[in-house]
């Protein structure tokens, strides 16, 4: 059986504001089973549902808020103003942000996950992720 982070990175793998989108969203602590931000679940790839994270994203707090918001724009569904996106986060998802916006240009590391890993910057991250 599919665990639900391998079916979202296994259907964003290869695009990498997708790919950032949905490591956002994991590492952030959002992406939970009964979060409700999925398409079928039933298959090994699972769709993030920016109508649907848009539709829940104000019953979360107001940083975890700014999170799904910054996920939906990488999703390429609504556009973001980065300075009321990154104002007010706390450390912890700011670095998060940062590191899913470098993820997104391309200058990310490679990442591992149940054997399948993205292509790397030559260069290294701009930003890295945090440990997970």
């Amino acid at each position: 059986m599919t665990t639900l982070h391998d079916g979202i990175r296994a259907w964003a793998k290869g695009i990498y504001p997708t790919e950032a989108a949905t490591e956002l969203l994991i590492r952030a602590g959002l992406a939970t089973d009964t979060a409700g931000f999925y398409g079928d679940e039933d298959g090994p790839y699972i769709e993030l549902r920016a109508d649907k994270i848009i539709d829940r994203a104000r019953t979360y707090s107001h940083s975890q808020e700014k999170i799904l918001r910054l996920v939906v724009s990488l999703l390429g569904e609504q556009d973001v103003n980065l300075k009321d996106a990154f104002r007010g986060l706390d450390r912890t998802n700011l670095q998060l942000a940062l590191a899913a916006i470098s993820h997104a240009a391309g200058a990310h590391e490679t990442l591992t996950h149940g054997g399948t890993s993205t292509r790397p910057s030559s260069d290294g991250p701009a930003v890295g992720w945090p440990a997970e």
